[in-house]
């Protein structure tokens, strides 16, 4: 039966047990052999994550197909007719990216010339290269932001952007004058036996619902919030599919963390309304299993300003080792410490990171030295250098997560985070 069925829970232990509910009766069926089941996960961890517990919970992985969201959406629509490829092409944020960097660096054009605030800044320098250079940061920043205003705020800026078309810079200003005489140059205007360019949230608006090409079912997890155009997208592919849906959703039991959970999980309340907006909204299926858990909430905030990124891992490295040593001198289980890094730079941290928690020493006992102490010791210092301490770091293979190698006194350990 088409629709959405909706599963939400803060464990993602729970949601992986419905899901592992819902895939049981499979494995006693031959044709689930020849029938993979499609899950749609947000990136590869979740995947492999859901490999290794479906395993474990069924005892065998049964015939899984796994996509991840953009993928699967573009696979949704035609490639025959008026979609075929030479038709129409769905363009990503590279793609754009190298789009952009094409039209920038032909300052001569006239179209460009007739836009005095973007000409002036990229012929203001003299030098080929520091143009090139501009050009191509340009043209990074705006196609995230095209991007962003694709998925999320296509009605106020990109529908309105197409009906002012050509015309638009005569009716904007400043900023948004030039973006969208730029953005209309690659959506807008279309060029002689070249198929139109599109993103996927403009696919999804021009397409009819009858031509895309659905599944029977398939299972969406381990998305905490998504982006409007996919919520509007999966509502189209679910008038012909049934749809499960395991939304990771911060709840808790405790009135005294009630407020904490209101402050932190306002992009949750935000994801749980855009489906409940719908014209058919998600039915809510209930949790088969529960687990026991603690609900994540950060019990302080601290902000650390740095001039840089190896001055910003060294003032996280010392507030992570004053937790350590206060815990050490008071006789407590060693906590467990996450780093986590936001952005697409991680790789920038990655040296800085071995780096500075490699000199980082351990203590192994009350009576060491300040947090704050480096590595090697000080060749003016009058008493002997002590040995050099194990560093109490496994780093993983990813750089933004650092695992403490000292098992904790107890089985239950606190948490920080920073």
């Amino acid at each position: 039966m088409p629709g959405i069925e909706q599963t939400c829970s803060a464990s993602i232990e729970d949601l992986t047990a419905q899901l592992a509910s819902e895939l049981r009766p499979r494995l006693g069926v031959l044709d689930a052999l020849f029938a993979p089941t499609l899950i749609v996960v947000p990136n590869a961890t979740i995947q492999t994550y859901l490999q290794q517990e479906l395993s474990r919970l069924l005892g065998v992985t049964p015939n899984l197909e796994f996509q991840l969201i953009r993928s699967f959406l573009r696979d949704r629509l035609p490639d025959t007719g008026e979609w075929a490829p030479e038709n129409r092409r769905i363009i990503g944020l590279e793609e754009l990216h190298h789009i952009l960097v094409a039209l920038l660096l032909d300052t001569d054009e006239p179209w460009l010339r007739a836009l005095p605030q973007l000409h002036d800044y990229l012929t203001a320098v003299a030098d080929p290269t520091a143009r090139q250079r501009r050009a191509f940061q340009l043209a990074g920043e705006l196609s995230r932001l095209f991007m962003e205003y694709s998925f999320s705020r296509y009605e106020t800026i990109i529908t309105r952007w197409r009906k002012l078309g050509a015309d638009g810079p005569r009716h904007l200003d400043g900023v948004e004058r030039w973006q969208q005489a730029l953005w209309w140059k690659i959506f807008g205007s279309p060029v002689q036996n070249l198929p139109k360019l599109l993103t996927l949230p403009d696919a999804f608006h021009e397409v009819s619902p009858a031509d895309l090409r659905v599944p029977g079912a398939f299972h969406l997890f381990g998305f905490a919030y998504l982006a409007r155009h996919f919520v509007e997208a999966i509502d189209l592919i679910s008038r012909r599919s049934r749809v499960h849906l395991y939304t990771l959703r911060p709840t808790t039991d405790d009135p005294d963390e009630t407020r904490l959970l209101d402050l932190w999980a306002t992009a949750s309340r935000d994801h749980t309304r855009q489906w409940q907006q719908l014209e058919t909204p998600p039915t809510n299926a209930p949790l088969s299993t529960r687990h026991d858990h603690d609900t994540f909430l950060p019990r302080e905030l601290h902000l650390l300003n740095a001039a840089s990124i190896p001055r910003e891992v060294e003032s996280i490295a010392e507030e992570i080792w004053t937790v350590l040593h206060h815990h050490d001198t008071r006789g407590e289980p060693a906590p467990t410490v996450a780093v986590l890094i936001a952005g697409a730079d991680q790789h920038a941290y990655q040296a800085h990171i071995e780096a500075v928690f490699s000199r980082t020493p351990t203590w192994t006992s009350p009576t060491w030295a300040s947090p704050r102490t480096r590595w090697p010791w000080p060749p003016s210092s009058p008493s002997p250098a002590p040995a050099r301490p194990t560093p109490p770091w496994r780093i993983s293979s990813s750089p933004s997560l650092m695992i403490p190698r000292r098992a904790p006194r107890s089985a239950a350990p606190s948490s920080h985070s920073a």
